[in-house]
């Protein structure tokens, strides 16, 4: 018999505004009922979301989300706080430089099948 542990209904993570374009936009999906909040600044990237949450929280998204990103028009990073249930932009702290993009998460084909000799 299998037993269900966990059960998501709501889901964040990264995605592109437009077809082959860099990341730039967070999304939170929600599964259940089938919709979407998309946080997008325009000429911002945003990093790989990571969700805190409220100690002892009633519900799935109760807490915040941490994003680094880089305004490219600054080119200094930024830490982008998300209220995690209605996706509204709580606070930003602005970074007199920028930060090196993570690599978590990413996948560079050209470059991965040139390192097969890595991987003997």
């Amino acid at each position: 018999m299998t037993e269900i542990l966990c059960r998501l209904i709501r889901i964040t993570g990264v995605g592109c505004s437009q077809s082959g374009y860099f990341i730039d936009q967070l999304v939170k999906v929600d599964v259940q009922n089938r919709n979407a909040q998309i946080w997008h600044q325009s000429d911002c990237y945003p990093g790989e979301p990571v969700f805190v949450a409220v100690p002892d929280a009633a519900t799935e998204d109760e807490g915040v989300i941490l994003s680094v990103g880089l305004d490219s028009q600054t080119q200094n990073s930024f830490l982008l706080i998300l209220n995690a249930h209605s996706w509204d932009e709580m606070a930003r702290v602005q970074l007199p430089y920028h930060l090196p993009f993570d690599f978590h998460g990413q996948y560079f084909d050209p470059i991965a099948s040139s390192w097969s000799y890595l991987h003997r």
